[in-house]
């Protein structure tokens, strides 16, 4: 070992992270610092995987930034009761699926308060996709349930 740190190089980061798309353009109201904070922690992600081969547990958090920067979503404070955030009136519970997950599923807790479910999906090539569900298309259900991707 030459004592160097396991962790790609700044620039094969930002290569990868600019591969995406400008999230300026997903909603014309998104915080610029959310825009920087997203491709910030998305570049560390990328290179802690393609130096590691391992996963941070960090994908909960992209999902939330990526629904704001995307389609305008407000998010509530970290851990508020309730919805993960708000787009209109409409109180919004955010789940997201990480690259690793194989499952094309994500469990849903029909107890909350929310009116709406986004389904973010990171697939394994770090892009991202999303689909944003009407509660009332789900059926009534009660307790933890599953939704399937694309919804």
């Amino acid at each position: 070992m030459d004592g160097s740190a396991p962790f790609a190089p700044e620039a094969s980061r930002r290569d990868i992270a600019a591969r995406q798309p400008d999230p300026q353009d997903w909603h014309p109201l998104a915080d610029p610092r959310s825009v920087t904070l997203f491709r910030q922690l998305l570049a560390t992600a990328i290179g802690y995987h393609e130096a590691t081969g391992r996963h941070l547990s960090v994908y909960g958090d992209l999902g939330e930034l990526y629904a704001e920067i995307a389609i305008g979503l407000r998010l509530n404070r970290n851990y508020a009761k309730g919805a993960d955030g708000r787009l209109g009136n409409d109180f919004v519970e955010v789940k997201t699926l990480s690259p690793m997950t194989r499952r094309g599923w994500v469990n849903v807790n029909f107890d909350g308060n929310f009116n709406r479910l986004l389904i973010v999906r990171i697939c394994p090539d770090f892009r991202f996709a999303h689909r944003l569900i009407d509660r009332r298309t789900l059926g009534r259900r009660q307790g933890v349930g599953r939704v399937s991707w694309p919804g």
